[in-house]
């Protein structure tokens, strides 16, 4: 741990770091080099997926909560974490280790937000899906089956109020 460096406003919170007595591999940190490919050795298992709306990442305070869920993520073999009003923008950089990140920040009017953290799937993104509601904000991955070409697509949607 004393090679890594945390810049708390620009990282995840060092909570997990610190930590004692946390699950393996649940702290933050570097990213693995291989970014879709799940390991080899696991066998056919249950396509799991956690979704909340985190109400914003961007404190340090705040970052308590995706720790948690993490926790839980772990606990339960999730393979996609579904986030809503993760309220970060581009100066904000987030490493998790071993999941993949995928961002889609809020262009205007702040807040909002979405993000996918993946592990041990293969995937690919899904362009922007097209709504007549233009306040409908969307985030879409495919899950790629290896066998019998069974992708699935997973989206991540918000409505804001108003």
């Amino acid at each position: 741990m004393d090679q890594l460096h945390l810049n708390v406003r620009n990282t995840a919170s060092s909570v997990a770091l610190d930590k004692l007595g946390r699950e393996r591999d649940l702290g933050r940190g570097f990213r693995s080099k291989n970014l879709q490919s799940p390991p080899k050795c696991r066998k056919t298992r249950k396509l799991r997926i956690l979704q909340c709306n985190i109400n914003g990442l961007c404190t340090p305070s705040s970052r308590v909560k995706l720790d948690k869920i993490l926790e839980l993520a772990s606990k339960h073999q999730v393979s996609i974490i579904a986030l809503q009003e993760t309220k970060l923008n581009t100066r904000h950089r987030l490493r998790i280790k071993g999941y993949n990140i995928v961002r889609q920040n809020r262009s205007s009017n702040g807040g909002g937000g979405f993000m996918f953290l993946i592990r041990d799937v293969y995937f690919q993104g899904i362009d922007r899906i097209n709504s007549s509601r233009k306040s409908l904000e969307s985030q879409g991955i495919t899950v790629l089956s290896r066998k019998h070409n069974n992708n699935i697509n997973i989206f991540n949607l918000y409505h804001p109020p108003n």
